[in-house]
Protein backbone atom coordinates (compact mmCIF):
# COMPACT_ATOMS: atom_id res chain seq x y z
CA UNK A 1 0.00 0.00 0.00
CA UNK A 2 2.89 2.36 0.90
CA UNK A 3 4.51 1.59 -2.83
CA UNK A 4 1.72 1.39 -5.17
CA UNK A 5 -1.82 2.05 -5.98
CA UNK A 6 -4.16 1.05 -8.25
CA UNK A 7 -6.76 1.57 -11.01
CA UNK A 8 -8.41 -1.34 -12.42
CA UNK A 9 -11.02 -0.96 -14.96
CA UNK A 10 -12.46 -4.18 -16.07
CA UNK A 11 -15.49 -5.78 -17.12
CA UNK A 12 -15.05 -9.17 -15.77
CA UNK A 13 -17.24 -8.46 -12.14
CA UNK A 14 -15.28 -12.00 -11.15
CA UNK A 15 -12.23 -10.67 -11.51
CA UNK A 16 -14.28 -7.40 -10.28
CA UNK A 17 -14.82 -9.37 -6.77
CA UNK A 18 -11.86 -11.12 -6.39
CA UNK A 19 -9.49 -7.29 -6.63
CA UNK A 20 -12.21 -5.82 -4.03
CA UNK A 21 -11.82 -8.28 -1.56
CA UNK A 22 -7.56 -7.58 -1.45
CA UNK A 23 -6.63 -5.69 1.20
CA UNK A 24 -4.53 -3.11 -0.82
CA UNK A 25 -5.11 0.06 -2.36
CA UNK A 26 -7.11 -0.38 -5.39
CA UNK A 27 -9.59 1.42 -6.91
CA UNK A 28 -11.59 -1.15 -9.13
CA UNK A 29 -13.96 0.01 -12.13
CA UNK A 30 -16.92 -1.75 -14.10
CA UNK A 31 -16.40 0.00 -17.53
CA UNK A 32 -19.85 0.51 -18.10
CA UNK A 33 -20.47 2.64 -15.10
CA UNK A 34 -19.79 5.99 -16.33
CA UNK A 35 -19.70 7.60 -12.99
CA UNK A 36 -17.09 5.85 -11.53
CA UNK A 37 -15.08 5.64 -14.94
CA UNK A 38 -15.53 9.51 -14.88
CA UNK A 39 -13.95 9.73 -11.11
CA UNK A 40 -11.29 7.18 -11.87
CA UNK A 41 -10.08 9.45 -14.55
CA UNK A 42 -10.56 11.90 -12.15
CA UNK A 43 -7.69 10.75 -10.09
CA UNK A 44 -5.64 9.45 -12.68
CA UNK A 45 -6.11 13.53 -13.30
CA UNK A 46 -5.05 14.30 -10.16
CA UNK A 47 -2.21 12.30 -10.21
CA UNK A 48 -0.88 13.95 -13.38
CA UNK A 49 -1.35 17.44 -11.78
CA UNK A 50 0.63 16.43 -9.04
CA UNK A 51 3.53 15.15 -11.14
CA UNK A 52 3.78 17.65 -13.25
CA UNK A 53 3.39 20.32 -10.38
CA UNK A 54 6.77 22.38 -9.53
CA UNK A 55 9.08 21.19 -6.32
CA UNK A 56 8.04 22.85 -3.42
CA UNK A 57 4.09 23.55 -4.68
CA UNK A 58 2.75 21.20 -1.49
CA UNK A 59 2.47 18.09 -3.31
CA UNK A 60 2.74 15.27 -2.06
CA UNK A 61 6.04 13.66 -3.53
CA UNK A 62 6.25 10.29 -1.46
CA UNK A 63 2.71 8.86 -2.77
CA UNK A 64 2.20 5.43 -3.62
CA UNK A 65 3.02 5.05 -7.03
CA UNK A 66 0.09 5.09 -9.49
CA UNK A 67 -0.34 2.11 -11.62
CA UNK A 68 -3.23 1.86 -14.01
CA UNK A 69 -4.72 -1.42 -15.36
CA UNK A 70 -7.30 -1.08 -18.00
CA UNK A 71 -8.91 -5.18 -19.23
CA UNK A 72 -10.48 -3.98 -22.33
CA UNK A 73 -9.25 -0.39 -23.86
CA UNK A 74 -10.69 -1.47 -27.33
CA UNK A 75 -14.38 -2.34 -25.45
CA UNK A 76 -14.27 1.21 -23.12
CA UNK A 77 -13.36 3.43 -25.52
CA UNK A 78 -16.16 1.95 -27.83
CA UNK A 79 -18.58 2.33 -24.88
CA UNK A 80 -18.18 6.35 -24.74
CA UNK A 81 -16.66 7.09 -28.27
CA UNK A 82 -19.13 10.07 -29.34
CA UNK A 83 -19.77 11.33 -25.39
CA UNK A 84 -17.14 13.60 -23.56
CA UNK A 85 -15.81 10.68 -21.03
CA UNK A 86 -14.46 9.29 -24.54
CA UNK A 87 -12.39 12.55 -25.02
CA UNK A 88 -10.86 13.04 -21.68
CA UNK A 89 -10.15 9.16 -21.73
CA UNK A 90 -8.02 9.79 -24.59
CA UNK A 91 -6.46 12.88 -23.52
CA UNK A 92 -5.79 11.38 -20.24
CA UNK A 93 -4.31 8.29 -21.81
CA UNK A 94 -1.57 10.80 -23.99
CA UNK A 95 -0.99 12.63 -20.41
CA UNK A 96 0.27 10.04 -19.06
CA UNK A 97 2.36 8.58 -21.96
CA UNK A 98 4.32 11.88 -22.01
CA UNK A 99 4.10 11.92 -17.77
CA UNK A 100 5.60 8.26 -17.87
CA UNK A 101 2.77 7.05 -15.34
CA UNK A 102 2.06 3.89 -15.89
CA UNK A 103 -0.69 2.24 -17.79
CA UNK A 104 -1.21 -0.82 -18.75
CA UNK A 105 -3.79 -2.04 -21.20
CA UNK A 106 -5.09 -4.69 -23.54
CA UNK A 107 -6.55 -4.05 -26.82
CA UNK A 108 -7.17 -6.75 -29.18
CA UNK A 109 -7.71 -4.27 -32.27
CA UNK A 110 -5.10 -1.73 -33.10
CA UNK A 111 -7.52 1.24 -34.57
CA UNK A 112 -9.44 0.71 -31.45
CA UNK A 113 -7.16 1.47 -28.86
CA UNK A 114 -6.73 4.75 -30.62
CA UNK A 115 -3.38 6.71 -30.00
CA UNK A 116 -2.47 5.15 -27.42
CA UNK A 117 -1.52 1.74 -29.21
CA UNK A 118 1.18 3.93 -31.04
CA UNK A 119 2.31 6.09 -28.48
CA UNK A 120 2.63 4.21 -25.28
CA UNK A 121 6.37 3.29 -25.01
CA UNK A 122 6.34 0.25 -23.81
CA UNK A 123 4.07 -2.27 -25.92
CA UNK A 124 3.96 -6.74 -25.69
CA UNK A 125 2.73 -7.30 -29.06
CA UNK A 126 1.63 -10.92 -29.87
CA UNK A 127 -0.31 -12.75 -32.13
CA UNK A 128 -3.03 -11.56 -34.43
CA UNK A 129 -4.81 -12.50 -37.81
CA UNK A 130 -4.33 -9.23 -39.13
CA UNK A 131 -0.69 -8.99 -39.70
CA UNK A 132 -1.14 -5.18 -41.14
CA UNK A 133 -1.71 -4.05 -37.63
CA UNK A 134 1.37 -6.12 -36.11
CA UNK A 135 3.73 -4.71 -38.85
CA UNK A 136 2.19 -1.28 -37.69
CA UNK A 137 3.25 -1.83 -34.20
CA UNK A 138 6.98 -2.80 -35.31
CA UNK A 139 6.42 -6.33 -35.91
CA UNK A 140 8.90 -7.59 -38.55
CA UNK A 141 7.68 -11.10 -39.05
CA UNK A 142 4.26 -10.99 -37.84
CA UNK A 143 4.30 -15.18 -38.92
CA UNK A 144 6.56 -15.98 -36.50
CA UNK A 145 4.17 -15.18 -33.51
CA UNK A 146 1.61 -17.40 -34.83
CA UNK A 147 0.83 -20.86 -33.08
CA UNK A 148 2.30 -20.52 -30.05
CA UNK A 149 0.53 -19.16 -27.67
CA UNK A 150 1.97 -16.42 -25.46
CA UNK A 151 4.42 -15.78 -27.73
CA UNK A 152 5.57 -11.94 -28.42
CA UNK A 153 7.45 -9.35 -29.57
CA UNK A 154 8.28 -6.71 -27.01
CA UNK A 155 9.01 -2.80 -27.96
CA UNK A 156 10.83 -0.51 -27.67
CA UNK A 157 13.91 -3.54 -29.10
CA UNK A 158 11.55 -6.10 -30.53
CA UNK A 159 12.46 -9.01 -28.64
CA UNK A 160 11.44 -12.35 -28.59
CA UNK A 161 9.33 -13.43 -25.59
CA UNK A 162 7.06 -15.73 -23.87
CA UNK A 163 4.86 -14.92 -21.39
CA UNK A 164 4.15 -17.76 -18.92
CA UNK A 165 0.68 -18.63 -18.82
CA UNK A 166 -1.15 -20.42 -15.47
CA UNK A 167 -2.80 -23.75 -15.03
CA UNK A 168 -5.50 -21.95 -13.35
CA UNK A 169 -7.58 -19.11 -14.67
CA UNK A 170 -6.44 -15.30 -13.02
CA UNK A 171 -10.14 -15.57 -11.00
CA UNK A 172 -8.74 -19.05 -9.13
CA UNK A 173 -5.07 -17.12 -8.72
CA UNK A 174 -6.41 -14.30 -7.49
CA UNK A 175 -8.47 -15.82 -5.52
CA UNK A 176 -6.01 -18.03 -3.84
CA UNK A 177 -3.13 -14.61 -3.49
CA UNK A 178 -6.26 -12.51 -1.63
CA UNK A 179 -6.81 -14.77 1.06
CA UNK A 180 -3.60 -16.70 1.01
CA UNK A 181 -3.52 -19.41 -0.31
CA UNK A 182 -0.20 -20.92 -1.89
CA UNK A 183 -1.66 -24.45 -3.15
Amino acid sequence: DHDVRLIVIESSSAVRRTLNGIERSVRVVAPDQANEVSDALDEISAELDRRSAPPGAGTERDRPHLVVLIGDLVQLRRKYLDQPLGARLDELLERAVRSGLDVVAFAADLDGAGSFASSAPSRVVGASSNHHELSTLGVGHPAELDGVVGRCRLFPGGDLAQIALAEATTETLLGRRSTGDAS
